[in-house]
């Protein structure tokens, strides 16, 4: 008959206290022990695996609490009062086969009638180690030669849980006192012992204020002049590449992420990875590519826009082995979305889980973005005049190709880089952003006149939003940005403009059309016929173009297209008056204006006459002749 028959609790009755009642030590086999219907603890408890361990190790230290019992065929049985999780640690090694069945126990035999209350005194009277009291006598052990590996089957927990401990131990004096006195908290703790040199815990932990104590916090000052092994240059170069050139890595044991290695120099990390990009340039420039250019730095592909002009590369597919490794990234994303997805509708989900399956889902979308990004052709027939950049990116050395730096040779819409070296301007900057400034007041009011020329415009900018580089801040993803600030700028005399009346009249008829509510104006915009949009649209990419001049040419040589589409006649909007040109021109070239519009002979009394005259003379004979300097002819 087995003991897990219904049990009876033996009546032996008595009245000496708790303290004072007699106690008999005895060994009771261990398979006629059963945990007492009147032990006070009633939550399953834990830890009874590395208890079992620790027992193994070093046997039973404390005996169990026991009274005397029967089952119901009269067999004695002992009911553990206290010792509960003993009890069941003993159970597992037998079940495990590291004890027999009937291994002795040392036990403690007690009245019934104290049961309950030697129960309850000895679950509520044993207070906690202080995890500082642990650390310290780990180190001790340590200090005597026990290795971690031995002091960790001793008590039943992991190797990395006693490094831990042992790192910790070796905290500052000063800051480990804080941590005993329950002023510095675990986080802290383990945060400071990213470092070993105490100097630099103190150092940091007294630098930060109070309320910027964090863990992060503390951990970021000190890990400042480090590299986590998830930095991008690590993919270029591998640690052992590093620590090969003679690099050193710290390992962070507190670290739950695959970034618990460390980069402790820096600088040799750079040099190394700069070496790889200095390799993939010779190739390059070997594949005959004009130039090269390399950078420790992501290059983003909307940053280039402001420097370079790119050849759209042309896309091929993947090699066999390239569309493998997409494919198993690929299945990874998916595998770990899935998780994320689960977790998120899981009530009980560990958040920190979730985070770390979101870090590594969105590390691996980078990833697959990078490896994408290389599936083009690089046998670009211009390859001779253009150039690259490489550069270190989520996935390893990336590269912009077909580049050609705004205004260079072979730059179809700047003069400037040619053969014949640098020729001084016919104007001025200030008068070319003046003129061009009426250049573009001209094109809008063009624009506006031109609903189908506009809506292309609008269609083309469109397009390059979707296919190439996007806009990033409206909820539709396109900006539209007035020109007028930028216009009244540069010149104080578009309002001799005919445009410009054209420009203002626009305006104002839409704001009187429109409510004054601007939350109804969607609303309005949607029971409005189609053509209403149509206008707006037309209106507000003629306004948003420019033609104003840049040092490269840009935006001026790329309205060409549009100026020619509309018909544009700068004659019809634009003369040559002292305010617009005259007086900021040199008095030859004044002359050489007056000779181009009418003749030699017209223009020959300028040559004695002084500047201030000659300008006025020649404001009176150019009047009507419908005349434009070469930066403003179509």
């Amino acid at each position: 008959m087995t003991a897990t028959a219904t049990l009876q609790v033996s009546n032996v009755a008595t009245s000496t206290p708790v303290a004072a009642k007699k106690q008999f030590s005895l060994h009771v086999p261990l398979n006629q022990l059963t945990l007492s219907p009147t032990n006070v603890r009633r939550v399953e408890p834990t830890g009874i695996s590395e208890l079992a361990q620790m027992i193994a190790s070093q046997g039973l230290l404390n005996p169990l609490i026991v009274t005397r019992l029967v089952d119901q065929d009269g067999l004695p049985r002992y009911g553990v009062e206290a010792g509960g999780r003993r009890l069941r640690a003993l159970q597992m090694l037998t079940a495990t086969g590291a004890l027999f069945a009937d291994f002795p126990v040392e036990c403690k035999l007690i009245d019934a009638d104290s049961a309950i209350e030697v129960s309850l005194t000895e679950n509520i009277s044993q207070e906690g180690m202080h995890p500082a009291d642990e650390f310290d006598a780990y180190h001790a052990m340590f200090q005597k030669g026990v290795t971690a590996a031995a002091i960790a089957n001793k008590f039943g927990v992991t190797e990395l849980h006693v490094q831990r401990r042992l790192k910790m131990a070796g905290i500052a004096a000063e800051l480990f006192s804080l941590y005993r006195a329950n002023e510095l908290t675990l986080d802290q703790l383990m945060a400071l012992a990213a470092t070993d040199d105490q100097e630099t815990q103190v150092r940091v932990w007294n630098s930060l204020p109070p309320y910027s104590r964090s863990a992060h916090q503390i951990k970021n000052q000190i890990l400042q002049q480090e590299v986590p092994s998830s930095d991008k240059r690590v993919k270029v170069v591998s640690i052992e590449e590093y620590t090969a050139a003679g690099g050193e890595v710290r390992v962070d044991l507190f670290s739950e992420k695959d970034d618990a290695v460390f980069i402790a120099n820096p600088l040799l990390l750079n040099e190394l990875v700069a070496k790889h990009l200095e390799d993939r340039k010779a190739e390059l420039l070997g594949a005959g590519w004009g130039w090269v250019e390399t950078s420790l730095e992501q290059v983003h592909s909307y940053n280039l826009g402001s420097k370079y002009q790119q050849e759209r590369p042309v896309p091929r597919a993947p090699t066999q082995e390239e569309q493998a490794k997409l494919d198993e990234m690929q299945d990874r994303l998916n595998d770990l979305n899935g998780k994320i997805d689960d977790c998120e509708n899981d009530d009980g989900a560990d958040p920190e889980e979730v985070g770390k399956l979101s870090d590594e889902a969105a590390e691996l979308d980078q990833e697959i973005d990078a490896l994408t990004a290389t599936f083009i052709d690089t046998s670009n027939p211009n390859k001779a005049t253009q150039g690259v950049i490489v550069f270190v990116g989520w996935g390893g050395i990336d590269c912009h190709y077909g580049l050609r730096l705004k205004g260079s040779v072979g730059d179809a819409q700047s003069g400037v880089g040619s053969a014949q070296g640098k020729v001084k301007p016919d104007f001025s900057e200030r008068l070319m952003l003046n003129m061009t400034s009426h250049l573009t007041v001209a094109l809008q009011a063009s624009m506006i006149g031109n609903q189908k020329v506009a809506l292309a415009a609008a269609a083309h900018r469109f397009a390059e939003s979707l296919m190439d580089h996007g806009s990033f801040n409206n909820p539709v993803k396109i900006n539209l940005t007035s020109a007028k600030y930028e216009l009244e700028k540069n010149s104080d005399s578009l309002a001799a403009n005919n445009g410009h009346e054209k420009v203002e009249k626009a305006l104002d008829r839409w704001r009187q059309m429109l409510p004054v509510d601007k939350a109804l104006w969607l609303d309005w915009f949607i029971g409005q016929p189609q053509g209403a949009s149509l206008e707006m649209i037309a209106l507000g990419t003629a306004l948003a173009t420019t033609a104003v001049h840049t040092t490269n040419g840009a935006s001026q040589g790329n309205a060409h297209g549009l100026i020619k589409a509309v018909g544009l006649d700068m004659a019809d909007f634009w003369a040559p008056t002292p305010e617009t040109y005259l007086k900021h021109m040199p008095k030859g070239k004044i002359i050489d204006a007056v000779t181009e519009a009418t003749s030699a002979t017209v223009s020959e009394p300028m040559a004695k006459m002084k500047k201030d005259e000659a300008v006025q003379y020649a404001a009176a004979k150019l009047a009507g002749t419908r005349w434009l300097p070469s930066a403003l002819k179509a």
